[in-house]
């Protein structure tokens, strides 16, 4: 009698042998896959200062002692030209020089709301602005100001 060998086929190696079930596999690969390359976009930009606020005086340099006292919502601090290495968590300024005198400074405040920005140097008055904050879609708008330090009038 003869005899007949039987060998146990595999289902991988079954699955493999059937051309339609390879294309079956091969198109439910490839459709789970994109053409599209970019991811979607966020139209909203990423966290933005309430107020992107810039300092100057209409006749020079600001003082060696200027300062800017931020008032807000939930505290206050205060930006000390003379000690522009100390940091602070809601105002963030840069000094703009000319040499080795500041002629501007450049601040991000932080606020997430409303702020009261009362400037103070030696030989100006005091300049106080009620600042306004402005939000949209996306939260917080970067409003920006201009604070000039004035010589009060002669008389």
């Amino acid at each position: 009698m003869p005899q007949v060998l039987v060998r146990p086929i595999s289902f991988v190696s079954g699955l493999l042998r059937s051309p339609a079930l390879l294309g079956c596999l091969a198109w439910a690969a490839l459709s789970g896959c994109s053409a599209d390359t970019d991811p979607p976009r966020n139209e909203c930009p990423g966290p933005q200062a309430t107020f992107d606020v810039r300092i100057f005086a209409a006749d020079g340099p600001l003082p060696g002692d200027t300062t800017v006292d931020v008032m807000f919502s939930s505290g206050e601090e205060v930006y000390q030209l003379d000690q522009p290495e100390v940091p602070l968590e809601a105002v963030r300024c840069s000094r703009e020089l000319n040499g080795e005198s500041a002629v501007a400074l450049d601040c991000a405040l932080w606020t997430n709301g409303p702020a009261t920005v009362t400037i103070t140097a030696t030989g100006y008055p005091e300049l106080k602005e009620e600042l306004v904050h402005e939000h949209d879609d996306c939260g917080i708008k970067t409003v920006n100001a201009d604070l000039e330090l004035m010589l009060p009038p002669i008389e």
